[in-house]
């Protein structure tokens, strides 16, 4: 299975409905993405990450290893 999913306030979406606070370091995106993981039961899964969602992921990854069986890191920005 593959999932898909913009960052928060990717694209077209309303910036009145981005919360600036929470979104000040990477940890809240870090986060959402582990949120995305567990409400869908997924329990081990490979990650591809470009730019920033590579740093994401990498930081996902110290948070909870067991969650990932590898890394697929483009262009990962410091």
């Amino acid at each position: 299975r593959v999932v898909l999913y913009d960052l928060v306030c990717a694209g077209s979406v309303n910036p009145d409905h981005f919360d600036y606070r929470r979104y000040t370091t990477l940890d809240a995106y870090v986060d959402d993405l582990l949120t995305i993981l567990d409400e869908l039961g997924i329990e081990r899964c490979a990650y591809v990450g470009h730019s920033v969602s590579a740093m994401i992921g990498i930081l996902a990854a110290i948070r909870r290893p067991e969650l990932f069986t590898k890394l697929i890191l483009i262009g990962a920005s410091p």
